[in-house]
């Protein structure tokens, strides 16, 4: 059995050393005068206590002495309960690199080398100051930016990108300077095929690399159709009914609004006289014979006239806004040395309603010599455009 020692004189109230009893190792604490040994869940406290004891050879022998060494020595451990503190922290990451002032680094080969930065994952690298790396391989380099995914990369100034292996901002602005786009989502498939899904400027210009189906307008919008009529949001579409769109709706570009406006293709406008209410037309006099109130729009405009018997001589017919009027040479149609028999004409023309409510005529014209019945007439106007 081993010799249990006893304290000595002078020396402090708490004292560890080492023996042997009953055939086991044990530390032993005298306390007082009175020697008991330590329990074996204990061991690693007292060692570590009785380490910074031994280190104590300069310090004061005293009991307030001692005890003020061994809180110096435990004061830049954590607290097991409630841990706290300040500055950098690391766990597992990657060999051979440094951590950020203030920055924390946890997973697996992560690198927190931008001050104030966070590497969490595997293989990520936040490099950037307040910037953010998670998930597998992503590279946060751009200032307070955002990387996550899979092998994705934020180069610029507060940007997001997820999803996997995006195709890089190529913008030349320095990594703490806004680059081209504000959001990437990345649809790559290794790093040697990077691509995106979706990319977004500062301008809120977004661009699509698939499809947008819009289930409200009853219609599927393609990406080239977009990049055509350049819609940029809901803010660009005006008077469209939403909620319960018709069949055969179509959007088309109103210049005065400039807003896209649903456009009534096919809308039919038509009017006519019965060549038993005759009209007379003067002689060398252009005369109404029908007319159309029309809403603005691009119009396709089919006008035909019938000329009673008499003498022969010019016939002609136009289209216009003016009620007897001429009208402009590219609307009128005129024919010479008619025979004084029955006659008829047609005129096609486009024209342009530049505001709702809006007459057009067809008008009649002839030079026999005397008055002239005009016996059918009839103007239609199918709208084509807005």
């Amino acid at each position: 059995m081993a010799t249990i020692p006893t304290p000595e004189q002078g020396k402090p109230i708490l004292d560890f050393s080492a023996g042997t009893f009953d055939g086991n190792s044990y530390l032993f604490q005298s306390r007082n005068g009175a020697t008991e040994h330590v329990s074996g869940d204990d061991v690693a406290d007292y060692v570590n206590t009785s380490r910074i004891y031994n280190d104590l050879e300069t310090a004061s022998k005293t009991p307030v002495g001692a005890i003020n060494e061994v809180n110096s020595g435990l004061a830049d451990k954590m607290d097991k309960v409630n841990p706290t503190g300040t500055g950098s922290f690391s766990l597992n990451r990657k060999d051979n690199t440094t951590i950020g002032a203030y920055s924390f680094a946890e997973g697996y080969n992560t690198t927190a080398s931008g001050n104030y930065s966070h590497a969490e994952g595997s293989g990520t690298t936040a490099s950037a100051y307040y910037c953010h790396a998670e998930g597998s391989g992503t590279t946060a380099s751009g200032a307070i930016s955002h990387a996550e995914g899979n092998g994705t990369t934020a180069n610029h100034r507060t940007q997001h990108v997820f999803g996997e292996y995006n195709a890089l901002d190529n913008s030349t602005a320095a990594v703490n300077e806004r680059g081209n786009y504000v959001e990437i989502v990345g649809n790559g498939t290794s790093g040697s095929r990077r691509s995106n899904a979706r990319t977004l400027d500062w301008s809120g210009n977004e661009v699509l690399s698939g499809t947008i189906e819009a289930t409200g307008f009853g219609a599927t919008l393609k990406q080239a159709v977009i990049d055509e009529v350049n819609i940029k949001g809901i803010g660009d579409i005006d008077d469209v009914n939403l909620s319960s769109p018709a069949e055969g709706d179509v959007l088309a570009y109103d210049s005065t609004s400039s807003k896209w406006v649903n456009f009534d293709l096919g809308a039919f406008a038509s009017a006519s006289t019965a060549s038993s209410n005759p009209i007379t037309c003067a002689n060398s006099t252009y005369t109404e014979c029908v007319n159309l109130t029309l809403n603005k729009g691009l119009y396709l405009f089919i006008g035909m006239l019938g000329f009673g018997s008499n003498m022969a001589g010019v016939r002609g017919i136009n289209i216009s806004s003016v009620s007897g009027d001429s009208g402009d040479a590219a609307t009128r149609l005129t024919v010479n040395a008619c025979q004084s028999g029955q006659t008829r004409f047609q005129t096609v023309n486009v024209m342009t309603v530049s505001s709702d409510n809006s007459t057009f005529y067809l008008n009649a014209w002839q030079n026999s010599g005397g008055n002239l019945d005009v016996v059918y007439s009839r103007l239609t106007a199918v709208k084509i455009g807005r």
